[in-house]
């Protein structure tokens, strides 16, 4: 955490009254890391952010920008008194954005699940249309789904124990060649890559802010959509009757997203192998970091998804 003598140094970059008191604040509200310090004045709040990728220091901004003025409810960062978006101090960068009204959703299969699902699927498919817009005024990096998967396949498969089992190898040779028939023919666009279901804000039950642009490349559209539906997965996947709700809840999102933004027939087809990629991604990271909760976790899910490909492609 920043001290108070660090981020009232960082603060006097921006055009904040020198007479309004400052104070740092706690919230439930947006999820937290050690990156983030939310500010409060007489006047507003703000979300002091350390800015960790080069790339996002570059271009968030000008995207930010483009996506709020197509309706897509983001914060774009306060320009400095030197008109710029970013404040520098060493070698680190920090933004001061306005903080979004809204909360992070903690139990997803709470009292109105479906419905608030379905405004996810809505609101994803809008920030979707928002980001094609805007693809001619970044340069991102490209997202190679295929070889990520490849990759992490090796990963998993080299950990051994009771997850490297035949069963375990057969689902990553099936999710390897599937993947592989069907990658060529998915919708390439900008995506947001990190959204998952802590990265949005709820407000009355609408989706009122999303969060955490850092990461987005151009990559498959599907893939922010299956990685928006296992964060969801992941959120009741220790109880069986979570579990199979979720299903319910992904043809709620599915039914959301296109009733803007329709997927084309071979997404629907490779939607199960990309719910499977995303796993598979997840436990190879966590096996590098060796949590080995994570690996269990993702590798539960992997295999649940991979049990229930019948009913997840009947729903899609």
């Amino acid at each position: 955490m920043l001290s108070s003598e660090v981020i009232s140094s960082l603060l006097a970059n921006w055009d904040l009254e020198p007479s309004i008191s400052i104070e740092v604040f706690e919230t439930a509200d947006y999820r937290c890391s050690g990156n983030v310090v939310f500010i409060e004045t007489l006047i507003g709040k703000y979300v002091l952010k350390r800015m960790t990728v080069q790339l996002a220091r570059e271009s968030e901004y000008t995207l930010l920008a483009a996506l709020h003025t197509h309706g897509v409810p983001v914060a774009v960062p306060k320009l400095t008194r030197e008109g710029e978006p970013y404040a520098r101090q060493g070698d680190e960068y920090f933004c001061l954005s306005p903080y979004l009204a809204g909360v992070v959703i903690s139990d997803h299969f709470a009292a109105g699940a479906e419905e608030r699902t379905r405004r996810l699927g809505i609101a994803l498919a809008q920030l979707h249309i928002g980001l094609k817009q805007c693809e001619h005024l970044v340069m991102v990096s490209e997202m190679d789904l295929l070889r990520d998967v490849a990759v992490a396949s090796q990963v998993v498969r080299a950990q051994g124990g009771d997850n490297a089992a035949e069963s375990m190898q057969m689902v990553l040779s099936e999710l390897n060649t599937g993947l592989a028939t069907v990658s060529q023919e998915l919708p390439i666009q900008l995506i947001h890559r990190d959204a998952h279901a802590a990265n949005l804000l709820f407000l009355d039950e609408y989706v009122s802010g999303w969060l955490d642009f850092e990461l987005i490349v151009r990559g498959p559209r599907l893939f922010d959509l299956g990685y928006c539906a296992t964060s969801l997965l992941m959120n009741g996947m220790d109880d069986s009757a979570k579990r199979l709700r979720w299903l319910t809840l992904l043809a709620a999102l599915v039914d959301g997203y296109t009733s803007l933004n329709p997927l084309t027939v071979v997404e629907r087809s490779a939607l199960w192998y990309v719910l499977l990629s995303i796993e598979v991604i997840f436990a190879a990271y966590f096996t590098h970091i060796k949590d080995e909760k994570g690996i269990t976790q993702n590798l539960d899910a992997l295999l649940w998804i991979y049990e229930n490909r019948n009913r997840i492609q009947t729903l899609v």
